[in-house]
């Protein structure tokens, strides 16, 4: 059985990134893989490089949105959600609020560039979501070293619980 090439030396995917980062003047390849993981992008394959660095960037946006969105609503949340909200204070949930309306936001524009590609939207997206982010991961970092700090606040043996 013959093995098919499925991917690309990471040099390789350097320069290729290093082409189209000259073209549109897009982030340094090192600040977009310590952000985003983009060196996956090796594992596949593709003409359309771009949009394989979306995609990747998407994963990891999709991921904190999704925890965002279970501190808003966490209806069927784990108790890890339930316990980091007991010692949450309006200011931090207002922040957390305000975050998810971003990470959202990023999420739209996403499925707007799925429905038809085009190389320069791609492009565009990388250079103005990467600088949200560095916004945005600072705010994140605030509120998890927060939720961490305080999680042994609310981490005693309920006096009437299940186990209790």
């Amino acid at each position: 059985m013959e093995k098919t090439e499925c991917c690309i030396s990471l040099e390789e995917l350097k320069q290729d990134y290093e082409k189209l980062q000259e073209k549109y003047h897009l982030p340094e390849f090192q600040e977009l893989a310590e952000d985003f993981d983009i060196e996956k992008a090796q594992e596949r394959k593709t003409s359309f490089l771009l949009r394989e660095i979306r995609i990747i960037m998407n994963d990891k946006l999709t991921s904190y949105a999704q925890l965002f969105e279970n501190l808003i609503n966490p209806s069927s949340s784990s108790i890890l959600i339930f316990t980091i909200l007991k010692v949450t204070d309006e200011k931090d949930k207002e922040q957390i609020k305000e975050i998810y309306k971003k990470l959202s936001k990023i999420q739209i524009k996403i499925i707007t560039l799925d429905t038809i590609y085009n190389e320069e939207n791609e492009a565009d997206f990388i250079k103005q979501v990467f600088a949200q982010w560095q916004v945005i991961k600072k705010d994140i970092n605030n509120l998890l070293e927060k939720f961490e700090k305080n999680f042994d606040l609310n981490n005693t043996p309920a006096k009437r619980g299940y186990f209790g």
